[in-house]
């Protein structure tokens, strides 16, 4: 391709491998100088490393094989996973599980354009890996890889450029849906613990009456009930692995609780689904989309008592505890299967109905911001796997101007 040009990584980058001082050596250790493993790749969330969970003093990294890495320097986890990526803003170590790619010559390289280069040929290396108990790819192995680049570095910064911005976004929208999780979180505790009073407000214990009901403090408007007085109907399915075929129209929830599909149903409308053995064990779903089928070790919890139990807020009230107060109805340390009788000596704790809908309606309110968020971030995501492809490949080319920048297909 014109422009473009083809060669191995050992030509591109100087490849260094780490080290790790001696452990029992205090004087090895917590000094100034950061020390890059691959938990610390695995725990950083986009471009750039800027320290380490562990420290090493100049001694330490004189008296072992490790190097001191400059800044701006790719650092690659090559064992135990193979594949993490960062560019280093600070000078650095690493130990044996990380290589190190030092480009050669600034001035026709941007290691920004090959850090993306070598996300995209990351799957090369992988297969490099050999070894039994964790694979490990080696210096040599990578030093042989080829990787196709275009020659001028104006090219090469500007699709760095186009894919920072893109990876900036994706950082951006996974930050928010970090934090409007964690706003669901804090929603969920005050709303199921003080619920939400006749002024449409959060009840505080400091301005409102809470009583002690079956040994749960609630507001005193509330009740707490055993689950067998307010659920009319729990039920084990009839459905056997055999009756799902590959096409069948509708869903089937087994035993792990994951929904396969069925060529019948057994059961149309709302309900709470819950395991009764297996890896399931402890998650409930909530399902309101109509038809489907279930396994005869899947509880189907339905039929909640009219103006008593609305099944939304059932589910959201259980949905981070069930497997916890199941627990606490079995005599073993860990419940490995749920009997009926479990379920319906579960206490909860039962705002009125109005008050109920209020509460899901508020949880069902931050679900939706949730959820379009989430969904940005799939199409960013997307954005991003096609636009790599393009522009990694020489596919798309760009140019650019002193106005714009321009995407030529």
């Amino acid at each position: 391709m014109e422009g473009w040009k083809c060669d191995n990584l050992g030509n591109l980058f100087e490849l260094i491998s780490g080290a790790t001082p001696a452990t029992e050596i205090k004087d090895y250790w917590s000094g100034d100088i950061v020390w890059i493993t691959p938990i610390d790749l695995n725990k950083i969330s986009h471009i750039h490393i800027n320290g380490s969970a562990r420290m090493i003093s100049k001694k330490g990294l004189d008296n072992c094989s490790a190097k001191l890495i400059p800044a701006n320097s790719l650092v690659m986890s090559s064992r135990a996973p193979i594949g993490y990526l960062a560019i280093s803003t600070i000078d650095y170590a690493t130990n044996q599980g990380c290589k190190s790619l030092v480009l050669k010559d600034e001035r026709k390289h941007s290691v920004y354009f090959h850090f993306f280069n070598l996300i995209f040929n990351m799957k090369k290396i992988k297969e490099l890996g050999t070894g039994t108990t964790f694979m490990e790819v080696s210096k040599k192995d990578i030093s042989e890889v080829e990787i196709n680049f275009p020659e001028s570095l104006t090219e090469q910064r500007k699709i760095a450029e186009i894919l920072t911005t893109l990876d900036d976004a994706i950082q951006q929208s996974e930050q928010v849906i970090a934090k409007q999780k964690n706003i669901k979180a804090g929603l969920m505790h005050d709303l199921l613990t003080y619920g939400i009073d006749q002024n449409g407000n959060i009840r505080s214990p400091q301005t409102h009456s809470f009583v002690e009901k079956k040994g749960l403090l609630v507001p005193e408007q509330w009740e707490v009930e055993e689950l067998g007085s307010v659920i009319v109907r729990i039920t084990t399915g009839s459905a056997n692995t055999q009756d799902k075929v590959q096409d069948g129209k509708y869903p089937l929830f087994v035993r792990s609780n994951t929904i396969e599909k069925s060529n019948k149903y057994i059961f149309d409308g709302e309900a709470v689904l819950t395991s009764g053995d297996g890896i399931g064990v402890g998650k409930i779903y909530h399902y309101h989309n109509g038809k489907f089928n279930f396994h005869q070790r899947v509880y189907c919890i339905y039929d909640f008592k009219e103006s008593q139990l609305f099944g939304k807020y059932f589910f959201e009230y259980f949905k981070n505890n069930f497997y916890a107060e199941i627990s606490k109805q079995s005599a073993k340390t860990t419940v490995d299967s749920v009997r009926m009788a479990m379920i319906t000596e579960m206490l909860i704790k039962l705002p009125e109905f109005a008050e109920q809908r209020q509460i899901v309606s508020i949880l069902e309110a931050q679900d939706e911001l949730i959820t379009a968020e989430e969904n940005k971030l799939s199409k960013l995501l997307k954005t991003k796997q096609g636009l790599m492809h393009d522009l990694l490949t020489g596919k798309v080319r760009v140019e650019n101007n002193d106005e714009c920048l321009m995407i030529n297909g």
